[in-house]
């Protein structure tokens, strides 16, 4: 704009629009752009780690079609081989291209915050210096090619122990999980706002770290701890298993001759007495159940392993477990721990149980001087009577001593009980809460002055103008007859609408003439006092006119109380026995009670199911009369504990109904459905839970195969089982029983 176009040629002024078009057609670069970045970043390892697990996954499969007994140079396993070679091909191309964004983003995140000179050009042979880059390459890299297949033979012990290729390959390839847990770490961290500007100015690497503590310290730590934990048992189960297998047993045809020497067929621990015969134990479940009781730190030692490579994988299985177990119970140690929500709801508790005490003991001490004045007739009595129940109290003879405790024990009793139900409702509040209630409402103070302060400089202001006009009262213009100055409407409605200053600023003269500067900086005060005024001014419109709100609502909650009331009288009228619908704690009662019958109800079917199956398990027939008399049992204690646990959910409904209308003013309507009940999710998934039994008149058998062997369980043991599983609602009755002792 500076350039006169007049004196400017046609060639210049039209490059100048040329380049003024073509920056702003021209698109952002993403390569100077730090989410553009990381955007891709986190887009280039998922696919890396897409075609990591890919490969690895392919090794697997070559492995165990050789362990089968497929010929390692056979079709199908050389297809796995060139798609294993393939992704691992991808893989490593993205790993190359990972480096190259991580490098343009270090780029990035230095001219930004020490201005240093940025090139987005990144050279491609740059990651070839980075030792990290090689680290990966070698442990992404290294796999078995197609067309290729080798034997690997050991000494173990005194025996020997033969590994091939493919065996060698699939377990140096389980190491490319580490490319899922960047993927992890960038989803955790994906969702903080603003994240590289936090870490800069905060300092703290927004790196796998942080993640771990995150992950650590969510709400669902204990099960992500879980999830870890069954992945890495496993990973170490297949190691386990590929590590005890010897390819002198595999089905394919070994060129190693040493496989037929007797130290490969018959093994031996290095001690005396522990000969045995070496057999490949292919059953997966095996190698998972010796991972996880190693893990747990049981170790019933049915299954021991027999090479170094399967004693290396026991040890890091057992550091494994202690590892996940320690941080398994810190997860669980914190979410146990007092909420400032909860602590403050206990302190409320306290302090309702106090006040209920402080009537227990103000009768307990009534009852205490009644009975001394009943039977005392002078001061020798009441000093006998007073030994008389320190005798009784500190005899070891006496059984009942709670009828001899003293007046002053009492009294001390009901004071500190008074004392507690005094407490104030906003000290029984946690120390976190009541530090941000002081912040806020420090914080609305510190506002609410400052424009109480803009308003006395409003009308010191206006005081000043009149004294001014004042002064003019009595001035005599030469020439002309005296006239009075007066303020007249429109220098009042200057005056009113007259913006506040500061009181320094108003010590300066009215009339003397002020730089430019001091009046730029006096115009900025005033309009920051005047956005202040108006800030303040809509926050009190605002709090009026939710004031004017809950006037409204109040006017609302009387109505309806109103009509409550009088739907409340016309039901007394027509209906008295529905009377108990409007009571919360009738309704909760009513809800206790179902749920009492219905753990009642599973505990007696379950035991008519146990019993039945121990009779069975002693010879009696599944049709005999006393089986199926159990049976029936069971069947009727199943329909009606079905029936309790729907009657407890209908309470339920109600109770949230009558919750609904007292606290927000809900309409209640105390005739509930059983449609919202049937709506229920979890109701169907108790009754599924509790309607599982043998009717009577009714046996089957079900085969299974475990281990390789046949277990035949009869009805009976499979009904038994399921029925114990309903005596969770014990814990619904033990739960309420805990909380209905809870005042308020």
């Amino acid at each position: 704009r500076d350039v006169p176009v007049t004196n400017t040629p046609k060639s210049n002024v039209s490059r100048l629009e040329s380049t003024y078009l073509e920056y702003i057609h021209v698109p952002k670069d993403w390569r100077r752009d730090r989410d553009s970045i990381d955007a891709l970043l986190q887009r280039y390892r998922v696919i890396a780690a897409v075609f990591g697990v890919m490969g690895a996954l392919f090794a697997f499969a070559q492995h165990e079609l050789v362990l089968q007994g497929l010929d390692p140079q056979g079709p199908l396993v050389t297809a796995c081989k060139a798609a294993c070679t393939a992704c691992t091909a991808m893989c490593l191309f993205r790993i190359h291209r990972i480096y190259m964004l991580i490098e343009l983003f270090e780029r990035v995140v230095r001219h930004i915050t020490n201005l240093h000179p940025l090139d987005v050009q990144v050279p491609v042979a740059l990651p070839l210096s980075i030792r990290s880059f090689w680290l990966e390459v070698i442990v992404v890299g290294t796999h078995v090619p197609p067309f290729l297949t080798m034997e690997v033979g050991f000494k173990n012990f005194d025996n020997f122990i033969l590994y091939r290729a493919e065996t060698l390959g699939a377990l140096w390839c389980s190491f490319r999980v580490y490319l899922l847990w960047r993927v992890m770490r960038d989803y955790i961290l994906m969702n903080l706002p603003r994240r590289h500007t936090v870490s800069t100015f905060s300092e703290v690497n927004m790196g796998s770290s942080l993640a771990i503590k995150i992950l650590l310290n969510s709400p669902r730590a204990a099960a992500n701890i879980l999830l870890v934990w069954f992945f890495l048992i496993l990973l170490c189960a297949y190691w386990w298993r590929a590590v005890e297998a010897t390819a002198c047993q595999f089905g394919s045809q070994t060129l190693d001759t040493r496989c037929d020497d007797d130290n490969a067929l018959s093994w031996n621990l290095g001690v005396v007495g522990t000969e045995f015969e070496k057999i490949n134990d292919n059953y997966f479940w095996n190698a998972i159940w010796v991972c996880w009781v190693s893990s747990s730190t049981a170790g019933y030692g049915e299954i021991t392993p027999t090479t170094h490579l399967g004693r290396c994988v026991a040890c890091a299985v057992s550091f494994i477990g202690i590892m996940i177990g320690a941080v398994l119970t810190a997860a669980f140690s914190n979410s146990l721990r007092w909420t400032p929500q909860e602590m403050s709801a206990m302190a409320l508790l306290a302090r309702e149980s106090a006040k209920k005490n402080a009537k227990v003991h103000a009768a307990s001490i009534i009852t205490f001087w009644f009975r001394r004045r009943k039977g005392e007739g002078n001061s020798e009595t009441a000093g006998m009577f007073s030994l008389g129940c320190l005798w009784r109290l500190f005899n070891p003879f006496v059984a009942n001593k709670k009828k001899y405790i003293s007046a002053v024990s009492l009294k001390r009793n009901f004071n500190k009980s008074l004392a507690s139900s005094k407490i104030d409702v906003n000290a029984c509040q946690s120390d976190a809460v009541r530090l941000e209630q002081a912040v806020a409402s420090s914080q609305y103070i510190s506002e609410a002055m400052q424009f109480l302060l803009a308003k006395v400089a409003r009308l010191q202001l206006s005081q000043d103008a009149a004294t001014y006009f004042e002064s003019f009262k009595d001035v005599k213009i030469p020439g002309q007859a005296q006239s009075t100055v007066s303020p007249t409407s429109s220098h009042k409605k200057v005056i009113e609408q007259a913006e506040p200053i500061s009181l320094t600023q108003r010590t300066l003269s009215a009339g003397s003439q002020q730089s430019q500067k001091d009046q730029a900086a006096t115009d900025g005060e005033v309009s920051k006092l005047v956005r202040l005024e108006r800030r303040m001014s809509m926050k009190f419109q605002t709090s009026y006119r939710a004031h004017e709100r809950v006037g409204a609502k109040g006017e609302l909650e009387v109505g309806t109380q109103r009509s409550s009331q009088v739907e409340h009288v016309l039901l007394d009228e027509h209906q008295p026995k529905l009377k108990w619908r409007r009571s919360r704690d009738a309704v909760d009662r009513g809800m206790y009670r179902c749920r009492k019958m219905a753990a009642v109800f599973v505990s007696i079917g379950a035991a008519a199911a146990v019993l039945s199956n121990e009779l069975f398990i002693n010879g009696m027939e599944p049709t005999a009369p006393t089986v199926d008399l159990l049976k029936t049992v069971n069947s009727l204690c199943t329909i009606l504990a079905i029936r309790s646990v729907f009657l407890a959910y209908w309470h339920r409904e109600l109770w949230d109904r009558l919750h609904r209308h007292l606290t927000r003013g809900h309409p209640l309507d105390v005739f509930v459905p059983y449609l919202p009940v049937l709506n229920s999710r979890w109701f169907w998934v108790e009754a599924v839970v509790c309607v599982g039994h043998v009717p009577p008149g009714y046996t089957f058998e079900f085969e299974s195969t475990s281990v390789n062997n046949l277990a035949v369980y009869r009805a009976e043991t499979l009904g038994a089982m399921l029925n114990m599983c309903r005596l969770y609602l014990l814990w619904w009755l033990y739960t309420d029983r805990m909380l209905r002792d809870l005042p308020n």
